[in-house]
């Protein structure tokens, strides 16, 4: 509400965190109701998208898709390289949960937390990890929310 009365027209919101994207999208609706007609909130909360990119990216710069899982996994793992060389400590990898990552897993993953799925609090496998992978993620996932919010926001100009 403080932006918009600040006279932001439009506020994009979204998470790097995989476990904001449910009640992102559970309050995005409030969220737009709040700010006024004048104003509109657009929300990114498509975390089955951003895992589809990662794997899609893996393949793509090489890598094993099954290693990804979301959650300290080849694809995040390879970001953090990518972003900061030298801090992933690879002496340390450790494979997590490798099964499907669905709505039913990802409800377990919610409600009981990380070791709900693994005890290594890996969910996937950072084995393989690359800056390749990491700047490809990087890349992949910026395009993908920002087409998602040029979409939205078009959709939005037709409307009034």
């Amino acid at each position: 509400m403080s932006l918009a009365a600040h006279g932001f027209r439009t506020i994009l919101c979204f998470s790097a965190h995989g476990g904001n994207f449910a009640p992102l999208a559970e309050m995005a609706e409030r969220l737009d109701e709040r700010v006024g007609p004048e104003c509109r909130v657009i929300v990114f909360s498509d975390l089955h998208g951003l895992i589809e990119v990662w794997r899609s990216a893996v393949v793509d710069a090489g890598g094993d898709p099954g290693h990804v899982g979301g959650h300290a996994d080849v694809a995040e793992s390879s970001v953090y390289s990518y972003l900061r060389p030298g801090a992933v400590r690879t002496d340390q990898l450790a494979r997590g949960y490798t099964g499907p990552v669905d709505d039913e897993v990802l409800q377990r993953l919610f409600t009981g937390g990380i070791r709900a799925l693994s005890d290594t609090g890996v969910l996937g496998d950072p084995h393989g990890l690359s800056d390749a992978i990491g700047e490809l993620c990087v890349q992949r996932v910026a395009d993908m929310i920002a087409a998602h919010f040029t979409h939205r926001m078009q959709a939005g100009a037709g409307e009034s």
